[in-house]
Formats: structure tokens, C-alpha cells, sequence
């Protein structure tokens, strides 16, 4: 059985100041960086990692959680608030990170988004190539900004730039609900956005959706035409049911299609969610999949057994079942899925998690079960570690935690042959970077010129296993982090 590396830092990056030792008081945390390791027979290896950079107060958390929703059916984006993320991926022939992805946003002062863009990194040009590109247009609600345009662009490799590819309009009652959306294609040929698709919205008078309409675009006639449609059943504001039908033009009638079926416990915890098709041979519905749910005493999750239809026998069949634990703050610690084998559970998969005092997640350890009995990690399988680290700032201002130091990150620590450091000073000036062992012996050195931000990757095979201190020594400004060298 292979054994856990031993425990890491959870909050990774501290508060570095002047030597003054002002400091502001910090209310909120956000991700800053992540890394993923893999698991390749023997060892653990740095594969990927992930540098978030902020302007003012911007902030969120990394991917587990929504950084910010866009309204459904429209383009959704999981990232945190950030200007910046670059995701770098190991190269172990240069003992160094190569550049794989960049995503760069532009917020507006509410810290909705007006600009996202995803690139790839190619390798054979060492340029930065597009992927996708979304645009967004606000107008202000009773309690808020909403959105009302997103435009949606892709890469054209042979003009090296961005085109027009499809654009979203979004109209609201009079209770800032959405009640329209208008998808449109853009037509290069004429320059011009074409229809394709319309949804139309109805709520109950508690703000329920209890409908929805999708029609797409006839072109011969220039109308809508009936294409399917969503009931959703309410009872006091708790959902119910779910049906979708689809518009049969031979007909002129609707047919049904699918339905979902929820029951709850009498405060509302989801107990079954089933999900059904429509049998147009027999008129009737059949089973398909099935969730059955236990909670604890706090309304936690405690497992999800995931069950299938047997046609054969015409009942629902056991699939998977997760546990999971938690610890006094609700966030979840352990995820164990088992497989139905044999009319007996069986261990598969096993999520283990960590979070720091903002109750954001700060690890992720993934391993499977042998037969033997035990966990262990299975080269090449997906099981790995992936750690996320956070830094604190203050909400409402444009300055960082610290008011006249700087913020130096350090990652992954434990290292083992390369470490990451991004450093950022409140005002640009030449510094020295030092790292010394436990007994103050200088180990290695930079001398950079004046810079407000700074990243290196510094090779750290040299160096033999143990703890040592990373500084930053500015003019104005001294920064100054521990880690530790693990083989």
C-alpha cells in the first residue's frame, strides 16, 4: 500500500510587509495558484499548475466552486474573478514549467465580467494561439447589474483574430427575471447575426419557472417555429417534476420526451430523484436512472446511491454509492465511491479533501481500492494530488493586505526539483532573492532589477531534503516565506 506524502501547508502564501509592520486587516481569501501532481508507479511528479493574478478587491475560489453564474442556457464561466490565470505544464527535459493555457478577463467595477478570453499555448510558434472569446453587456437591475448581451467569438487562425461566432440577447420582466433569450449566429458572408433559437420564459407569482418554450428559427417563413418545451411543478416553491416534450410538425402536437420525479423530506432535503423516457411504443413511461439520498443531523449529504433501470426485471438496479464526511465548518473531507459487484458494495474511488479558515478547499488526494484491502495510488489512472493556495486581501479597497511590503507565493510545497515564486511589490523596486538552509547558510541568490511584479522557477534538485527560507529584500520592502525540500 502506498503511503500519503506527509501533511503540507495549507495557507501557502502569507502577508509580507514593510519593516515598518503596518497591516491592514484582511477580509476575505482567494486562489492564487493550484497545483496537480501525478502518481507514476513509485513517485509523485509536478504535472501542471495554475497563477492567478487580481487587480483591486477582485476575488473567488478555483474549480470547485462557481467564481461567478451567468444566467442558465447562457455561457456560464467557472473561474474566479481574476485578470489573470496561466496554467504552466512541467517539462522535465528542461527541468522547468512550459506555458499551456491562458485565460485573461476584464471586470467592471461591480466585478461582473464585460471580457473572458481562453488561449492555448503552441509549442512550434511559442506564441499564445485563441480558443474562445465572450463579450458581455450589462443593464442595471433593481438590485444589480444583469446581463443583456453576450457575444461569443472563436480564432481564425489565418487572420490571426478574433470572429464574430454566435450572440445571446436576453430580455427581463418587470422582476429582473429573464423572460426572453435570443441566440443569434453570425453570417460572415453578409456581416450580419442571423436567428437561430428563442426561449421564452413564464414564472408563477413566487418567481418559480414554470415554463419554457424553445423555438427555432424558420428561415423560408422569417418566424419562430415550436421545438420543445419545459414544464417544471412546484409545491409550495419546492420543485416536483420536470417534463420535456418536443414539437411533432406532422402533428401538430406535442410529444413527450423525458421527466424527472422529486421526492423530499419534510424540510426539504431531496430524498429520490428519478429520471424517466418517454415510450412513444407502449405510451407509457419507462425507468431510466435513479438517486436515493441520506443527510445527518446539520442537512449534510451523507450518501447518493446511484441506481439504473433493469428492463428485464423492470426495476431500478444498484450502480454506485458515495459517502461522505465532513468536518465541523461543513466542508466535506471524504468522498468514497463503491461499485454494485456481485449483489455486494465494493470500494472503487476515494476523494480526500482539505480546507483552509475560509472554508475553501486547499487539497484534493484521489486514490483507488485494491483487492488486497487497502488504498493506494494507481499509475496512470488519474489518481493524484492537486493543492490549491490563497491569499489574503481586503474587500473594498484597491490595495493589497499589505500596505507598503509585498506579497511573495511560494509553491508547491513541499518541493521537490523546481519551485514556483511570484512576488508582487506595491511599488517597483530592485531586489535581491535569497534562499538560505535552517542554519542561515545563503544557498542560492538572484539580483533582479526594479520590477512591481516578478515570477521565477527555480531549480531546487541541488538542494537536499529540509526546511528553508525564501526572502525578498527590497529598497522599500522586505518579503520573506518557508518551505520545504521533499523527495
Amino acid at each position: 500500500m502506498k503511503t500519503l506524502l506527509p501533511a503540507f501547508l495549507i495557507l501557502l502564501s502569507f502577508s509580507s510587509f514593510a519593516q515598518s509592520g503596518n497591516k491592514t486587516t484582511a477580509l476575505a481569501s482567494r486562489v492564487i495558484a493550484s497545483s496537480n501532481y501525478k502518481y507514476n508507479g513509485s513517485t509523485f511528479f509536478l504535472s501542471d499548475t495554475s497563477n492567478l493574478t487580481y487587480t483591486g478587491d477582485h476575488g473567488g475560489a478555483y474549480p470547485y466552486t462557481t467564481g461567478y453564474a451567468i444566467y442558465p442556457f447562457v455561457f456560464s464561466i467557472n473561474y474566479p474573478k481574476c485578470d489573470l490565470m496561466l496554467g504552466q505544464t512541467y517539462d522535465a527535459s528542461i527541468s522547468a514549467f512550459r506555458n499551456s493555457s491562458r485565460i485573461t478577463q476584464t471586470l467592471d467595477a461591480a466585478h461582473n465580467p464585460i471580457m473572458f478570453a481562453n488561449e492555448q499555448w503552441d509549442v512550434a510558434t511559442s506564441a499564445w494561439k485563441g480558443l474562445a472569446k465572450v463579450l458581455y453587456t450589462y443593464i442595471q437591475g433593481p438590485s444589480g447589474e444583469l446581463i443583456s448581451e453576450e457575444v461569443q467569438q472563436s480564432w481564425d487562425a489565418p487572420t490571426t483574430s478574433w470572429k464574430n461566432s454566435s450572440k445571446y440577447i436576453i430580455f427581463y420582466n418587470g422582476d429582473a427575471l429573464a423572460d426572453t433569450i435570443i441566440t443569434q449566429n453570425w453570417d460572415a458572408a453578409t456581416s450580419t447575426w442571423k436567428n437561430s433559437t428563442q426561449l421564452l420564459y413564464t414564472y408563477d407569482g413566487n418567481g418559480n419557472n414554470t415554463l419554457i418554450y424553445s423555438n427555432k428559427w424558420d428561415v423560408p417563413t422569417s418566424s419562430w417555429k415550436s421545438s420543445t418545451r419545459l414544464y417544471n411543478v412546484f409545491n409550495n416553491n419546492v420543485k416536483t417534476s420536470m417534463m420535456a416534450q418536443t414539437y411533432n410538425s406532422a402533428t401538430s402536437a406535442w410529444d413527450n420526451k423525458d421527466r424527472e420525479l422529486y421526492t423530499y423530506d419534510g424540510i426539504n432535503n431531496l430524498l429520490t430523484d428519478t429520471y424517466e423516457k418517454w415510450n412513444s411504443a407502449t405510451s407509457m413511461w419507462d425507468g431510466y436512472n435513479k438517486n436515493i439520498y441520506t443527510y445527518d443531523g446539520s442537512n449534510r449529504m451523507l450518501t447518493d446511491i446511484y441506481q439504473t433501470w433493469d428492463g428485464v426485471t423492470s426495476s431500478y438496479k444498484n450502480s454506485t454509492f458515495h459517502t461522505y464526511t465532513y468536518d465541523g465548518n461543513g466542508n466535506r473531507l471524504t468522498d468514497i465511491e463503491q461499485d454494485w459487484i456481485s449483489n455486494a458494495w465494493k470500494n472503487y474511488y476515494r476523494h480526500q479533501y482539505t480546507s483552509n479558515s475560509y472554508n475553501q478547499r486547499t487539497s484534493d488526494i484521489s486514490d483507488r481500492w485494491n483487492s488486497g484491502g487497502f488504498w493506494e495510488f494507481v499509475a496512470n489512472s488519474g489518481d493524484g494530488k492537486t493543492y490549491y493556495y490563497y491569499q489574503e486581501y481586503t474587500l473594498g479597497v484597491n490595495d493589497p493586505i499589505t500596505v507598503d511590503g509585498g506579497n511573495l507565493v511560494v509553491y508547491p510545497n513541499p518541493a521537490s526539483n523546481v519551485l514556483q515564486i511570484n512576488l508582487q511589490w506595491k511599488e517597483a523596486q530592485p531586489f535581491t532573492v535569497s534562499i538560505t538552509d535552517i542554519t542561515g547558510r545563503v544557498v542560492k541568490q538572484y539580483s533582479e532589477p526594479a520590477a512591481k511584479q516578478y515570477s521565477r522557477t527555480i531549480v531546487t534538485s541541488d538542494l537536499q531534503n529540509g526546511t528553508y527560507f525564501i526572502k525578498a529584500a527590497g529598497v522599500n520592502a522586505v518579503a520573506s516565506q518557508q518551505f520545504i525540500i521533499q523527495r
